[in-house]
Protein backbone atom coordinates (compact mmCIF):
# COMPACT_ATOMS: atom_id res chain seq x y z
CA UNK A 1 0.00 0.00 0.00
CA UNK A 2 1.39 3.68 -0.96
CA UNK A 3 0.74 4.80 2.96
CA UNK A 4 2.96 2.11 3.96
CA UNK A 5 5.84 3.24 2.06
CA UNK A 6 8.46 4.34 3.56
CA UNK A 7 10.14 6.48 -0.04
CA UNK A 8 6.48 8.17 0.53
CA UNK A 9 6.82 8.55 4.02
CA UNK A 10 10.56 9.61 4.02
CA UNK A 11 9.43 12.15 1.25
CA UNK A 12 6.92 13.33 2.62
CA UNK A 13 8.43 14.13 5.95
CA UNK A 14 11.50 15.81 4.12
CA UNK A 15 9.51 18.44 2.00
CA UNK A 16 7.60 19.16 5.02
CA UNK A 17 10.14 19.66 7.08
CA UNK A 18 11.92 22.14 4.32
CA UNK A 19 8.61 23.93 3.92
CA UNK A 20 8.11 24.65 7.52
CA UNK A 21 11.56 25.21 8.40
CA UNK A 22 12.56 28.26 10.20
CA UNK A 23 15.64 29.96 7.71
CA UNK A 24 12.23 30.60 5.04
CA UNK A 25 13.09 33.75 3.15
CA UNK A 26 10.44 35.29 0.85
CA UNK A 27 11.27 32.72 -2.51
CA UNK A 28 10.60 29.40 0.07
CA UNK A 29 7.49 27.51 0.02
CA UNK A 30 6.57 28.55 4.02
CA UNK A 31 6.23 32.07 3.11
CA UNK A 32 4.11 31.80 0.10
CA UNK A 33 1.90 29.11 2.13
CA UNK A 34 1.86 31.52 5.13
CA UNK A 35 0.69 34.42 2.56
CA UNK A 36 -1.69 32.16 0.76
CA UNK A 37 -3.11 31.24 4.09
CA UNK A 38 -3.12 34.71 5.56
CA UNK A 39 -5.18 35.82 2.14
CA UNK A 40 -7.65 32.55 2.58
CA UNK A 41 -8.50 33.82 6.27
CA UNK A 42 -8.86 37.22 5.24
CA UNK A 43 -11.32 36.31 2.32
CA UNK A 44 -13.24 34.21 5.20
CA UNK A 45 -17.14 35.58 4.71
CA UNK A 46 -17.45 35.91 8.71
CA UNK A 47 -14.50 36.09 10.56
CA UNK A 48 -14.70 34.20 13.82
CA UNK A 49 -15.38 36.61 16.85
CA UNK A 50 -12.27 37.79 19.02
CA UNK A 51 -9.69 34.76 20.05
CA UNK A 52 -9.50 36.40 23.33
CA UNK A 53 -13.11 36.27 24.06
CA UNK A 54 -13.70 32.73 22.75
CA UNK A 55 -10.73 31.88 24.83
CA UNK A 56 -12.11 33.34 27.82
CA UNK A 57 -15.37 31.72 27.58
CA UNK A 58 -13.38 28.23 27.07
CA UNK A 59 -11.46 28.32 29.77
CA UNK A 60 -14.55 28.83 32.10
CA UNK A 61 -16.10 25.86 30.35
CA UNK A 62 -18.97 28.09 28.73
CA UNK A 63 -19.95 26.49 25.31
CA UNK A 64 -17.13 23.99 25.83
CA UNK A 65 -19.20 20.44 25.90
CA UNK A 66 -16.65 17.82 28.49
CA UNK A 67 -15.88 15.32 25.67
CA UNK A 68 -14.41 17.98 23.44
CA UNK A 69 -12.16 19.07 26.41
CA UNK A 70 -11.63 15.74 27.50
CA UNK A 71 -10.78 14.20 23.91
CA UNK A 72 -8.28 17.51 23.57
CA UNK A 73 -6.58 16.59 26.61
CA UNK A 74 -5.87 13.17 25.38
CA UNK A 75 -4.45 14.78 22.21
CA UNK A 76 -2.28 17.14 23.44
CA UNK A 77 0.82 14.83 24.07
CA UNK A 78 -0.08 13.30 20.64
CA UNK A 79 -0.07 16.58 18.71
CA UNK A 80 4.06 16.27 18.34
CA UNK A 81 4.33 16.47 14.57
CA UNK A 82 8.08 15.50 14.13
CA UNK A 83 8.93 17.37 11.13
CA UNK A 84 7.05 21.01 13.16
CA UNK A 85 10.00 23.63 13.80
CA UNK A 86 9.19 22.95 17.87
CA UNK A 87 12.22 23.27 19.76
CA UNK A 88 12.19 20.96 22.77
CA UNK A 89 11.99 24.03 25.36
CA UNK A 90 9.19 25.46 23.25
CA UNK A 91 7.25 22.61 23.32
CA UNK A 92 5.20 23.15 26.76
CA UNK A 93 4.36 26.86 25.24
CA UNK A 94 3.38 25.11 21.74
CA UNK A 95 1.14 22.52 23.54
CA UNK A 96 -0.99 25.36 25.57
CA UNK A 97 -1.40 27.68 22.68
CA UNK A 98 -2.71 24.46 21.12
CA UNK A 99 -4.96 23.23 24.00
CA UNK A 100 -6.24 27.32 23.39
CA UNK A 101 -7.06 26.97 19.96
CA UNK A 102 -8.99 24.05 20.06
CA UNK A 103 -10.86 24.80 22.83
CA UNK A 104 -11.85 28.28 21.47
CA UNK A 105 -12.86 26.30 17.90
CA UNK A 106 -15.02 24.13 20.46
CA UNK A 107 -16.96 27.32 21.97
CA UNK A 108 -16.87 28.75 18.39
CA UNK A 109 -18.31 25.55 16.36
CA UNK A 110 -20.09 23.28 19.20
CA UNK A 111 -21.75 21.53 16.51
CA UNK A 112 -18.52 20.68 15.26
CA UNK A 113 -16.86 19.92 18.40
CA UNK A 114 -13.47 18.75 18.51
CA UNK A 115 -12.60 15.68 16.50
CA UNK A 116 -8.86 13.59 16.41
CA UNK A 117 -6.63 15.27 13.92
CA UNK A 118 -7.48 18.40 14.34
CA UNK A 119 -4.84 18.66 16.93
CA UNK A 120 -1.89 17.90 13.73
CA UNK A 121 -4.08 20.55 11.92
CA UNK A 122 -3.89 23.22 14.27
CA UNK A 123 -0.57 22.08 15.49
CA UNK A 124 0.64 22.90 11.57
CA UNK A 125 -0.96 26.16 11.56
CA UNK A 126 0.48 27.72 14.72
CA UNK A 127 3.88 26.86 13.34
CA UNK A 128 2.91 28.49 9.63
CA UNK A 129 2.32 31.46 11.38
CA UNK A 130 4.85 31.83 13.99
CA UNK A 131 3.05 30.89 16.48
CA UNK A 132 0.74 33.97 16.43
CA UNK A 133 -2.26 32.60 18.01
CA UNK A 134 -4.80 34.55 16.16
CA UNK A 135 -3.88 33.97 13.20
CA UNK A 136 -3.30 30.38 13.97
CA UNK A 137 -7.09 30.50 14.86
CA UNK A 138 -8.38 33.09 11.97
CA UNK A 139 -7.03 30.03 9.33
CA UNK A 140 -8.16 26.95 11.14
CA UNK A 141 -11.63 28.35 11.57
CA UNK A 142 -11.50 29.05 8.16
CA UNK A 143 -10.35 25.93 6.60
CA UNK A 144 -12.47 24.20 8.57
CA UNK A 145 -15.09 26.07 8.02
CA UNK A 146 -14.82 25.36 4.11
CA UNK A 147 -15.70 21.45 4.80
CA UNK A 148 -18.06 19.68 4.05
CA UNK A 149 -20.17 19.11 7.51
CA UNK A 150 -19.36 16.03 7.66
CA UNK A 151 -15.63 16.28 7.11
CA UNK A 152 -14.89 15.25 10.79
CA UNK A 153 -18.24 13.96 11.53
CA UNK A 154 -18.24 11.38 14.94
CA UNK A 155 -20.72 9.01 12.99
CA UNK A 156 -19.26 7.79 10.67
CA UNK A 157 -15.99 8.21 12.31
CA UNK A 158 -14.16 10.89 10.24
CA UNK A 159 -16.15 10.24 6.74
CA UNK A 160 -15.03 12.95 4.76
CA UNK A 161 -11.44 12.77 6.44
CA UNK A 162 -11.42 9.54 5.48
CA UNK A 163 -12.78 10.13 1.59
CA UNK A 164 -10.24 12.78 1.21
CA UNK A 165 -7.28 10.88 2.67
CA UNK A 166 -8.45 7.66 0.06
CA UNK A 167 -8.20 10.04 -2.72
CA UNK A 168 -4.94 11.50 -1.96
CA UNK A 169 -3.64 8.14 -2.01
CA UNK A 170 -5.41 7.39 -5.13
CA UNK A 171 -3.73 10.19 -6.52
CA UNK A 172 -0.57 9.70 -5.49
CA UNK A 173 -0.33 5.99 -6.62
CA UNK A 174 -1.13 7.18 -9.91
CA UNK A 175 2.16 10.03 -9.66
CA UNK A 176 4.40 7.60 -7.95
CA UNK A 177 6.79 5.58 -9.49
CA UNK A 178 6.03 1.98 -8.60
Amino acid sequence: KICESSDLKTGVAAATAQMLSPRATDADPLVRYRQRWLQVAAASAEPPPGYAALCSAAERNLGLRAKDSRQIEVDLNRSSVAVLPVPEADKPAHRAALRRLLRAWCVLRPEVGYSQAMNFVASAMLCVVEHDENAAFRLFAALLGRLPPDFYAEQPPLRGFTVEVDALLHLLGRRLPS
